[in-house]
């Protein structure tokens, strides 16, 4: 996981928007 997330995250875009499906749906859970 962790390097599947450096390959999607970029230093313009925030990792939040690239992630919205998955981060999206843990930060609405907590």
């Amino acid at each position: 996981m962790s390097s599947f997330w450096g390959a999607e995250v970029k230093p313009e875009k925030p990792y939040t928007h690239t992630h919205s499906p998955r981060r999206g749906r843990l930060r609405l859970t907590q």
